[in-house]
């Protein structure tokens, strides 16, 4: 190795820093297939030599990317590239990479926005920015006006987009510039949301041999709601059950179909049961933008006689505003699409809108002994406190995430309380019990950058929650906590119990 990367290394007399940077590439080039044969016996590593080779890979990864983005961007500009039969740079890319046209141009657009994102390559040098969440963040804002890409990647927008990246996972992160790209341009969300209505359709064609072919396209927000309900139908599989995903998604649709026939009241009664969980000034600022804006653009008339040009009209550049309101707020489904506009008001004028700490139906939330489930409402709220698996680390949706009770039922005699229960994904379900552990809520974090940028309340729709921190504990150094605890809830009980038989004599 030593002597191949001397061979590499020819460094020109005189200073140039074009030469130094082919010369450092072509080292690069020599240490990493050096290691890939190395690597070819790395199951007999140590683990310590196994983190080390990896930790150094993701570093060079993350730097060759830094050192990628401005060298594609001066390609780019300099237009050598064009050539009979090359379209785009994209193109070219997928070209001289293999990689497809699809990897070249997430590469292209995740290279130009770390060059427009101000302090992008500082940040993705020193690792608070990572090359997935630049690839996201510039699949995001290839998509966006020129005003509206300004406004995310420079100054306070910019700061923002790198706080969000500090501090969540990609596919999170990428969420949160969907809602961020949203309040920028509502416009744009809500005429690409127009056009997948437009194509949507739903085919069953009979086949030559008695099956029903289905076909077609749904909107987002359908598409959301009919993978719920047929996560809901299509329960985890027992051990003996032999179908394939597809087979019971099938059978998931049967049973849906089934359950509308025989409701008694028929077809038309339901209402929608998608969770949108946002906050009280989120929930103003709508109904406020609902009030104004018209969803369409100028010269076309809605339904109720107004144009375009009412409900804060349309700026030069096509961009409906409602200039007195600020930016739009951006509300999504829980681990769902975003809701434009439009579809907002559509789901809040037609469902059913409950409480989290009392349900609409004035469910309570403590349930004490008296059951051992959760209840959906328990649950909804859970969700809403937790967002996700609280095991640490991990990113499973809330969806896929069972409610664990912290202070277990059967030996900690504990109670079904919203307050004592976690969320956790049902692998971790599984090694809590499995391994005797405990999940103890920490201090609770610093809250969270606003979602907000600087002066503009509203931005996203979520509210800002402070997610409760978790740290999984052997149940053995707990010991004596769970009994203290025990002992204090049977003591509460007994009084109770007391308490209604004195009530019953009087």
């Amino acid at each position: 190795m030593p002597v191949a990367l001397r061979e590499a290394a020819r460094f020109p007399v005189e200073p140039d820093p074009a030469g130094d940077a082919a010369t450092w590439a072509r080292v690069l080039s020599v240490a990493v297939k050096e290691i890939a044969t190395a690597a070819r016996g790395a199951s007999t590593w140590s683990p310590a030599a196994q983190s080390e080779v990896l930790g150094a890979l993701d570093e060079a990864v993350r730097l060759a990317a830094v050192a990628k983005a401005p060298v594609l961007a001066a390609q780019e500009a300099r237009g050598a590239w064009r050539q009979a039969g090359v379209r785009s740079f994209e193109d070219f890319r997928a070209r001289e990479t293999r990689a497809g046209r699809a990897a070249a141009r997430r590469e292209v657009e995740a290279a130009r926005t770390l060059r427009e994102l101000d302090g992008g390559l500082d940040a993705l040098a020193a690792g608070t920015l990572t090359p997935v969440h630049a690839e996201r963040l510039g699949s995001i804002a290839s998509k966006l006006a020129e005003p509206q890409k300004a406004a995310l990647l420079t100054g306070p927008g910019a700061e923002q987009v790198k706080k969000l990246a500090e501090r969540l996972d990609a596919p999170r992160f990428a969420a949160r510039i969907e809602d961020l790209a949203a309040s920028l341009s509502p416009l744009a969300l809500e005429d690409a949301h127009q056009d997948a209505r437009r194509r949507r359709h739903l085919e069953l064609s009979p086949t030559a041999d008695g099956m029903t072919r289905i076909s077609g396209l749904l909107d987002a927000v359908a598409g959301h709601s009919l993978r719920l309900a047929l996560d809901a139908a299509s329960p985890r599989p027992a051990a003996d059950d032999e179908r394939t995903q597809g087979q019971r998604q099938a059978d998931a649709l049967q049973s849906l179909a089934a359950a509308m026939l025989s409701e008694a009241k028929g077809p038309g009664s339901a209402r929608p049961h998608v969770l949108v969980t946002m906050s009280a000034e989120t929930f103003r600022s709508a109904r406020e933008h609902l009030e104004v804006a018209s969803h369409v653009r100028r010269g076309e008339a809605g339904l109720g006689g107004r144009s375009g040009a009412s409900g804060g009209g349309l700026e030069a550049d096509g961009e409906r505003t409602s200039t007195d309101l600020g930016p739009a707020p951006a509300v999504r489904c829980q681990d769902g699409p975003l809701l434009p506009l439009s579809e907002l008001g559509r789901t809040l004028c037609d469902s059913q809108v409950g409480r989290l700490v009392v349900s609409a139906e004035s469910e309570p939330l403590d349930l004490g002994r008296s059951q051992r489930v959760f209840t959906p409402a328990q649950r909804r709220a859970v969700v809403v406190r937790d967002g996700g698996c609280a095991w640490e680390g991990c990113s499973m949706p809330s969806r896929f995430c069972e409610v664990h009770h912290l202070d277990w039922w059967d030996e900690d005699h504990g109670h079904t309380d919203v307050g004592r229960g976690v969320l956790v994904c049902v692998f971790h379900h599984h090694e809590l019990h499995r391994r005797n552990l405990d999940l103890e809520r920490t201090s609770a974090p610093d809250p969270p950058p606003g979602e907000a940028l600087p002066g503009e309340p509203g931005f996203s729709g979520e509210p800002a929650l402070v997610r409760p921190r978790y740290r999984a504990v052997p149940r053995s150094l707990t010991r004596e906590r769970r009994e203290a605890a025990r002992r204090a809830r049977l003591l509460d009980g007994v009084r109770a119990d007391a308490a209604s038989r004195g009530h019953a004599r009087e």
